[in-house]
């Protein structure tokens, strides 16, 4: 069972996105970058996790919800790069996975949350 906790731990991003009554849609569809130094694979069943505590609180991709990862898939002289795409494509949070990928977040923005 995913708890509120996990998946807050896992996002990091849970506190600043606003609570849904269900049955009540939310104007606004939510954009969630994620980057990682890892790959895809490394991280298929924890991204479950997260979609699902956030499915918990109403949001759901393709609904109210996109989630935008980027995997550098171990090559970390492309996180810069894959940071800056994040800005480029304007998501409402980073959630990073590590220093480094959080580095090369606030290397590329200080006006979108990390």
């Amino acid at each position: 069972m995913v708890t509120r906790r996990k998946v807050m731990t896992a996002l990091g991003a849970g506190v600043w996105l606003p609570q849904v009554s269900f049955g009540q849609a939310p104007a606004k569809v939510w954009r969630i970058g994620f980057l990682s130094s890892e790959s895809a694979a490394a991280f298929e069943r924890r991204i479950g996790y997260v979609r699902a505590g956030l499915a918990d609180f109403g949001y759901v991709e393709g609904k109210n919800l996109v989630i935008e990862a980027r995997w550098a898939e171990g090559k970390e002289e492309r996180l810069d790069e894959l940071a800056a795409d994040l800005v480029r494509i304007k998501v409402d949070v980073i959630v990073c996975h590590g220093s480094n990928p959080s580095l090369a977040a606030k290397r590329a923005t200080t006006s979108i949350p990390i």
